[in-house]
């Protein structure tokens, strides 16, 4: 999509399409009034109407994160937190399942010139397989499922991790992962309802943090 930047009004780049940049924090975000998805369409007026997105968060990955760590942003959705990880660190997995966000992302980390990010656009699981999976925003079917281990060859300085209750299978594929990194720190949702929806077990998840964390 060619933006056509008409001016700056109040942190918003427009164009005369419905097309604009807003910049949240330090990043700029492309928002499009035009998205079909009514779903995704909800998603960007919230993150539109937001001047400071998540602040508890955002200042945790300020004070935490060092210019030599390596990240994971598994969850990514339209991707503030994987832009925010990429000016704080040396580089950033990002991980979005869905196929109505992950071209926001695509489209975030190319507006702002994140270099050192490599996104996926696959469901963080225990194994390769497709899967079904829940998401507030909309109703995303099968998509298709695989361990991070497979992925990421590295160890691992932090994580994010808010899947929407696929947390017990992607915590089993990022074992191997986990097991290889020292010193790790991880903000982590842990929302029972989602959990049970899927089918698993929310138990699994208290019981992988208190072994390894």
């Amino acid at each position: 999509v060619n933006l056509m930047s008409v001016g700056i009004d109040g942190g918003k780049r427009k164009d005369k399409k419905g097309e604009f940049l807003r910049k949240m924090g330090d990043s700029w975000f492309f928002i499009n009034f035009n998205e079909k998805d009514k779903a995704v369409l909800q998603l960007l007026q919230d993150h539109c109407l937001h001047g400071n997105y998540e602040p508890n968060t955002t200042k945790l990955l300020k004070e935490i994160i060092k210019p030599t760590d390596v990240c994971l942003d598994e969850g990514a959705s339209i991707g503030y937190f994987t832009l925010l990880l990429s000016k704080l660190s040396k580089k950033v997995y990002s991980v979005e399942a869905t196929h109505n966000q992950f071209p926001y992302l695509q489209r975030n980390l190319v507006e702002n010139n994140c270099t050192n990010v490599y996104a996926y656009n696959i469901g963080a699981w225990d194994k390769e397989e497709d899967i079904k999976i829940n998401s507030n925003a909309g109703d995303i079917g099968v998509i298709h499922g695989k361990a991070l281990d497979d992925i990421i060859t590295e160890p691992l300085d932090f994580i994010k991790m808010d899947i929407d209750g696929s947390e017990p299978k992607a915590l089993l594929g990022l074992e191997k992962t986990i097991q290889n990194s020292t010193n790790l720190k991880m903000v982590i949702e842990y929302y029972p309802k989602y959990i049970e929806r899927l089918g698993l077990k929310q138990q699994d998840v208290l019981d992988f943090l208190d072994k390894y964390f």
